[in-house]
């Protein structure tokens, strides 16, 4: 888990203006979770949805370089994975997690 660890709290306005300026797409691997009845009823533009328009309680950068949101669902969070370039955030995974991680300095 090491390369996940949660190694820098970002300002949540700084993803907001990611989401704001950038063309978001969903690489194939964020979905490999799912089974295939999942997949029939979430579908891409509802993650994409998720990240335009709801605002993250913690978005951080991860020790292996990529970006991570913690999002709330009732009790508990989605955490969104995804990278990060000039003009596209491409989202690497997700999952839902009982917790947010404890951010050590």
């Amino acid at each position: 888990m090491g390369a996940t660890k949660i190694i820098e709290k970002l300002p949540t306005e700084q993803y907001l203006d990611w989401v704001q300026t950038r063309s978001i797409k969903i690489n194939p691997h964020a979905l490999f979770r799912l089974s295939d009845a999942q997949r029939k009823v979430f579908k891409e533009e509802e993650l994409i949805k998720t990240m335009k328009n709801e605002t993250p309680c913690l978005v951080g950068l991860q020790k292996n370089g990529n970006y991570a949101t913690f999002s709330r669902r009732n009790k508990e969070y989605r955490r969104i994975v995804f990278t990060l370039d000039e003009k596209t955030i491409e989202v690497v995974t997700f999952y839902d997690t009982d917790t947010l991680p404890q951010l050590t300095k």
